[in-house]
This record gives structure tokens, C-alpha cells and sequence, in this order.
């Protein structure tokens, strides 16, 4: 009889230890493909991010409503990002060539991005996100960013002689090399880029009417530059004649034996004397 209650406490016992494992299994309950961030009222943000198959136990979890497990997913996300405008100065430089001239681009593109479970813990932990839709979010304003910097890359190769493909995948390692430049995509990875639609102009054309335009600017501003100096010389000189004026008529009150001089016309004459006075 004691045996039998003997082993009826030790199922009991292990029917409670397989309950505290399973109820500290924290990683059981993460789904695969995903990720969750842990925070308990006890010790707060846990230092690591749990994925599944990754084992973890926390005493915490014991705890009722102790603990708050934040789910994320790590699967690729897809965004479509339509990046258009104008060319600086394109209505100035297409006047030059007439209304059919359009300076105009817009690429539209499809944008596969991913985020490892790392930076998502990160990024809760310096607050920038809270749960999948602030990480989805996130994950959009960094697909306009891809999109933008590789929409520019796209306006630079315009002007040299290749052509683009249109409704055609970026090459993974060219995507790496156009993207490799910039700070903002360091925390998510950009997997592909379709491009759905584009429409670039002819930007050897806009950067030959770009130079016509500055060159005709460093001309009038050189023109304009002599002008204000010729001015300038011509106002000094009126200046000068407006003080000789000035100082004829203070002699002309002060020696009234001149006036004679004056009304008989020998200027030359008089301003030799009041050059004498300077």
C-alpha cells in the first residue's frame, strides 16, 4: 500500500515538473517563420530574442501574468513603391527645346525586405516599434527608401550608354551594390526587386541643356559683373564733378571777382583754380 502511494506522489510529482518545464518552455510558443520578444515585470526585457527550435526556459513564465511575449514574424514582406518627379530645373531647361521635351521619370517597383530577429529585438529595445504593425511600418518606410536609392541609381545609368530592362529583377549582387551605400537599410536586408514599370528620360539630353544653361549663366553674370563696375566708375566720376560743383559755388560766394570769369564761359579754366583748392 505504501509503494502504491509512493509512486502515485512521484507520477503526481513529475505530472507537476513536466507542467512547470512546459509552462517555462518559452520557445513552444513561438510559431516557426516568427520570433517573439519577452518582457516579464521582474527583470523586464529579456536580452535575447526567442525563434523556434531554439530552446529557452525562464522561471518567469511561472509567474502568473508575469510575462508578455510579443510576436513578430520573419518572413519576407512585399511592398510596391512608385518613386516620380521631375529632374532639377526640368521645366527651365525643357523651355529651351520646345513642349514636346519632358524631363519627367517613374519607376515602380516591387520590393521584397526581411528583418532578422536580432534588430527586431533591437529595435523594440530602443523603442521604435511595439508589435507587427509598427514593424510592418517600419519595414515600408524602409522599402521608400530602397526604392528611392535605387531609382536615383537608375537616373545616374540613364546617362551613360546601356539600356534598361523594364518588367526584370535586379541581380542580387547588384541590388547589394546599389544599396551597399546607405546607413538607413543597414538593419533590414532588401531580398529582390522587380521592376514593375519605368519611364526615365533622356538624361544625356537634360545634362547637355543643363551645361548650355550654366555656361549661358557664367557669361551674363560675368557681363552683368563689368557692367556694375563701369557703373560704379561712371558714378564716381559724377560724384567727383557734383563735389567740384559744389566747391565752384562756396568759391564763386567766396571770391565774387571770379564771377566774371565764370560768366564768360572758361570753365577749364575755373576748374583748374578749383583743383588747386583740393
Amino acid at each position: 500500500m505504501n509503494v502504491k502511494k509512493f509512486f502515485a506522489n512521484l507520477f503526481v510529482l513529475l505530472l507537476f515538473a513536466c507542467g512547470v518545464f512546459y509552462v517555462g518552455w518559452i520557445q513552444f510558443q513561438v510559431k516557426p517563420g516568427h520570433c517573439a520578444v519577452m518582457t516579464s515585470r521582474t527583470s523586464g526585457l529579456y536580452e535575447k530574442p526567442i525563434e523556434n527550435g531554439k530552446f529557452v526556459w525562464k522561471w518567469e513564465r511561472l509567474l502568473p501574468t508575469n510575462v508578455s511575449l510579443e510576436l513578430f514574424d520573419l518572413n519576407p514582406v512585399k511592398f510596391s513603391q512608385t518613386c516620380s518627379g521631375k529632374l532639377p530645373g526640368a521645366d527651365l531647361y525643357a523651355k529651351k527645346l520646345g513642349d514636346n521635351v519632358d524631363f519627367s521619370y517613374s519607376v515602380n517597383l516591387e520590393l521584397e525586405v526581411k528583418i532578422s530577429a536580432e534588430n527586431i529585438h533591437s529595435l523594440v529595445k530602443e523603442n521604435k516599434i511595439k508589435n507587427q504593425e509598427d514593424l510592418n511600418s517600419y519595414l515600408e518606410n524602409k522599402s521608400k527608401v530602397a526604392a528611392t536609392i535605387i531609382t536615383d541609381y537608375f537616373l545616374e545609368m540613364a546617362s551613360k550608354p546601356q539600356v534598361m530592362a523594364v518588367s526584370a529583377s535586379i541581380p542580387e549582387s547588384d541590388l547589394e551594390k546599389i544599396l551597399a551605400s546607405s546607413g538607413e537599410l543597414k538593419n533590414i536586408d532588401v531580398v529582390s526587386c522587380q521592376i514593375v514599370s519605368s519611364r526615365i528620360p533622356d538624361v544625356s539630353l537634360y545634362n547637355s541643356c543643363r551645361k548650355s544653361y550654366e555656361d549661358y549663366v557664367a557669361v551674363l553674370s560675368l557681363r552683368m559683373e563689368e557692367l556694375a563696375k563701369t557703373q560704379a566708375k561712371s558714378m564716381v566720376e559724377q560724384e567727383r564733378l557734383l563735389n567740384q560743383l559744389d566747391k565752384l559755388g562756396s568759391i564763386l560766394s567766396k571770391y565774387p571777382q571770379l564771377d566774371k570769369l565764370y560768366k564768360e564761359g572758361d570753365v577749364s579754366q575755373l576748374l583748374n583754380l578749383i583743383r588747386t583748392f583740393e
